[in-house]
């Protein structure tokens, strides 16, 4: 019995915290940072793992915290850029600063209720 129990409590985890379905691509790393920008998440939520900078006289730059973004090679750097004279720091756009080839991730499925 305490077999079944430990198997279900497994493949219930899995499926609440979902898993990968298919290749690695650079099309799904795409289709994630243009999400961000669609959904206008606002990037002074300390919970997102980026790095404010300054970009230029009129914009800063966030940049991916390779030490806590973990499903994301830490050999790509990229980051997402919004104007400093907007108070939610809305991201505009996002841009690659390195490591194209690298910047590849893997459709995230997760079940919800």
């Amino acid at each position: 019995m305490k077999i079944k129990n430990i198997i279900f409590l497994l493949v219930i985890s899995l499926l609440l915290s979902g898993c990968g379905i298919g290749a690695k691509s650079y099309e799904v790393f795409e289709e994630q940072q243009n999400s961000v920008i669609r959904n206008q998440i606002s990037m002074l939520n300390p919970k997102l793992a980026y790095i404010k900078q300054n970009y230029n006289e009129n914009e800063y730059i966030y940049i991916k915290d390779s030490s806590q973004i973990k499903h994301i090679p830490k050999e790509c750097n990229y980051g997402f850029i919004t104007k400093k004279d907007d108070p939610k720091q809305i991201p505009i756009r996002w841009e690659i600063l390195s490591g194209k080839e690298y910047c590849k991730q893997q459709q995230q499925w997760i079940l919800s209720f």
